[in-house]
């Protein structure tokens, strides 16, 4: 049975929601399986093994995965528009800093922490704004949404190496710092459910006058 409701469902608006969550995956899956490319290179700026750096690429993963509950609590009271938008600010200084950082200490907070922080603001409310939009289509938009993740590691590997070779450690980070700062008109996509009620509300209202 349909939900009685003003939403666009299936239809208009619920699109651009699966856009949003097509390219914040595509952007957050992407860079961080795409830490391999740096890693030879990180361990010859800090001097320390590998296996280290991998650990933080672990705390960053599991960051981004460990904080859903955290997130969709807080989606539930701020909303998931400005839960992703603060994600991918707070992604963007983890990256931007870690381009400055020459202490693998300070590596594990900018990257390891606040990186991963800002991915797992991000993760969880863009997977879940395709239920809010979708019912009958709803297994659709989340294939469509998912498959950005599956592009993104296509993608990003392929990119950073070049911006290794270009630009050296640093300028590749800085750069991604930048492109990751696209989660926020993605985020801007992700209209609350309530607005459409709203909306109904002040046309209906406007009607009587």
């Amino acid at each position: 049975m349909a939900r009685a409701t003003r939403v666009p469902l299936d239809k208009g608006w619920a699109w651009m929601v699966v856009l949003g969550t097509f390219g914040n995956l595509a952007l957050v899956v992407g860079i961080l399986k795409s830490f391999g490319v740096l890693l030879v290179e990180l361990s010859h700026i800090y001097n320390v093994p590998a296996s280290l750096l991998a650990s933080s690429q672990s705390l960053c993963g599991w960051l981004h995965l460990g904080l859903a509950p955290l997130s969709n609590n807080l989606s539930q009271r701020f909303s998931h528009r400005l839960v992703v938008f603060c994600g991918g600010v707070l992604s963007v200084v983890g990256l931007v800093a870690t381009s400055f950082v020459r202490d693998v200490g300070w590596f594990f907070i900018t990257y390891g922490v606040i990186t991963g922080l800002g991915f797992g603001l991000i993760l969880a409310p863009a997977l879940v704004m395709p239920g809010l939009y979708f019912e009958k289509k709803l297994p659709l938009a989340l294939g469509l949404s998912s498959s950005g993740s599956g592009l993104g590691s296509f993608i990003f590997p392929n990119l950073m190496r070049f911006l290794l070779d270009e630009y050296s450690v640093g300028g590749c980070l800085l750069i991604m710092g930048g492109i990751m700062l696209h989660v926020c008109p993605f985020a801007l996509l992700y209209r609350p459910t309530l607005y459409w009620e709203k909306k109904s509300y002040t046309t209906n209202k406007t009607k009587h006058i």
